[in-house]
């Protein structure tokens, strides 16, 4: 398969990101990061439709405009068909040529092993015959999950339903890469193994004789919205979901009812923690220098400590040293307002 120029900057831009079997157990993993890599890439490069093309597998193929109605449409009508036709077949050739180039790098980010097992696959001529990128993305992607007509279909079963209950957000990971990650896997469980449902679970529910396929599904969600919690980083999220277990135990069910919601309560916890993290650090450097601190987070303690004076706001002495404690207009500055006040009518820093 000939490569191009241009295609060739893309492997370059892409070197670090390869669909591989050479890792045990990662390659799910690897699969995924590297979509992503190569979504955003060609997205950048060519246009938004194959970004879709590649994240999602959607097609956005032009579609030709209707010939005007009528038996004998005017002049004018077959003029303007002309020229939307005209631009129909440029729009197609152009889709067709960036489709062809995607397909180009999503083969070419394959390692010899991968290329030989997705060449070995049935649907291979025919994804190939037709640049079909979705369809090479599919191939790949049930190598990488380990689901393919040449592996024993109850161990690919099994396997796809370990590594689903044992999907951990690695160190780092950004959430969004966790959760299309853990979707992933969801939908290579489900292709081997079948629809999740909870039964048991399910009859618990009292609504379950009303309508027990809605409430089969609803409890499968919620399942599913605990695995994905119990996967995600304890280092940031342990004390959340501990929570959680917490006042369920107290009657209050604030667990997310699915995968979706699970992810908007991790997204908003994290940026509350990101939140309190940076205001921290605004307080203080990591070497406990002083830095500009508001006057709400001050304490007099704390202008003590730093040897900040509360007679006239300034850094260097105390206030029983202070070298305008005889002037008339200055006082012992008592209130964490009154240095505010102070600040604001000397228009100074305390910091001196």
């Amino acid at each position: 398969m000939a490569t191009t120029k241009e295609d060739n900057k893309g492997f370059s831009a892409l070197k670090d990101h390869v669909y591989s079997l050479s890792v045990a157990g990662k390659q799910a993993d690897g699969y995924t990061k590297t979509t992503k890599a190569i979504a955003e890439y060609v997205g950048r490069i060519y246009s938004h439709d194959m970004n879709q093309l590649v994240l999602n597998g959607t097609e956005s193929v032009p579609v030709e405009p209707d010939y005007p109605e009528g038996e004998a449409p005017s002049d004018r009508d077959k003029a303007v068909w002309s020229k939307r036709y005209d631009h129909f077949l440029w729009e197609e050739t152009k889709y067709n040529d960036h489709k062809a180039k995607v397909f180009t790098i999503v083969y070419g980010q394959c390692e010899k092993a991968m290329k030989n097992q997705i060449e070995s696959q049935a649907a291979f001529a025919s994804v190939e015959s037709t640049m079909d990128v979705a369809g090479l993305l599919r191939l790949i992607k049930d190598v990488a999950f380990d689901s393919n007509d040449k592996k024993y279909p109850p161990m690919q079963a099994a396997w796809a339903l370990k590594r689903l209950v044992t999907a951990r957000q690695h160190k780092k990971e950004d959430l969004v890469d966790y959760y299309k990650w853990f979707q992933s896997l969801l939908e290579m469980v489900e292709r081997a193994y079948g629809d999740l449902a909870p039964v048991v679970l399910a009859e618990k529910d009292r609504a379950y004789k009303r309508d027990a396929e809605g409430v089969t599904m609803a409890q499968r969600n919620k399942m599913l919205a605990y695995m994905f919690l119990d996967g995600a980083d304890k280092t940031m999220f342990g004390y959340l979901v501990k929570n959680m277990g917490n006042d369920y135990a107290l009657g209050n069910d604030t667990y997310p009812e699915d995968v979706e919601s699970a992810l908007q309560v991790l997204l908003l916890y994290q940026e509350g923690v990101h939140r309190k993290s940076t205001k921290k650090k605004n307080i203080e450097r990591n070497n406990g220098e002083m830095v500009e601190l508001s006057f709400a987070q001050m304490t007099k303690n704390q202008m003590r400590k730093r040897g900040v004076c509360f007679t006239c706001g300034k850094k260097g002495h105390i206030a029983s040293q202070c070298p305008n404690r005889g002037e008339k207009d200055m006082k012992i500055i008592t209130t964490i307002d009154e240095m505010q006040n102070l600040q604001t009518a000397n228009g100074g820093s305390w910091m001196g």
